[in-house]
């Protein structure tokens, strides 16, 4: 190939925003701005999706989904060896505002990812009485305990946040998408990780 860009070319890459780009080799920098233009419009797609993706008796609202939507991001996409790795970064707990939690789950996890300095009581903004000789901590930890507790009893419904924009049909579409865009067959290889909040 010889580092032109096609008319079909330049009409993916102005649909991702990237209409100024200088001409990139078409066996690098036209992929990795593909992959980079679909993470940033997937980042979007998925903090919509969170801030309307709201069920009865289970809304995702407040400081502690604002936290989960300011962890969304497109990662910069980078290059190894042949390989371009694009990612999508959110809070851990993104998979349990997506999916809920079944009856039954351990309370320990649970306790970890609600109390805590960054958990999801204090996100959250829970405001809790002034209970005699008990620290904000500790009067947070109690009440993430019982809320864990409550979790490990009856369970939460997911919301769907995720899974509607991610998908194996969103993939496919993708590999497709870049196929088309580079004139050859693309495969994807996919992989999960969640950021840890510290």
């Amino acid at each position: 190939m010889n580092g032109k860009l096609t008319a079909l070319q330049r009409q993916y890459l102005s649909r991702l925003g990237k209409a100024e780009v200088e001409q990139p080799t078409l066996t690098g920098d036209l992929l990795s701005d593909l992959v980079d233009g679909w993470a940033k419009y997937t980042t979007e797609r998925l903090k919509n999706s969170l801030i309307t993706s709201t069920m009865p008796g289970n809304p995702t609202s407040g400081r502690a989904s604002m936290s989960l939507y300011q962890s969304i991001d497109a990662a910069k996409t980078r290059r190894r060896g042949d390989d371009v790795i694009g990612a999508i970064n959110a809070n851990d707990y993104y998979l349990q505002v997506d999916q809920g939690q079944k009856p039954g789950q351990p309370v320990g996890p649970l306790f970890r990812a609600l109390g805590g300095d960054m958990g999801w009581v204090r996100q959250k903004g829970i405001i809790l009485g002034n209970e005699w000789g008990k620290t904000d901590a500790q009067r947070r930890n109690n009440f993430a305990y019982a809320v864990a507790r409550k979790i490990n009893k009856k369970g939460t419904v997911g919301n769907k946040f995720f899974s509607k924009i991610i998908n194996d049909a969103t993939f496919d579409e993708f590999a497709e998408y870049l196929g088309r865009a580079m004139g050859q067959k693309i495969a994807l290889s996919i992989s999960v990780m969640a950021k840890q909040d510290k």
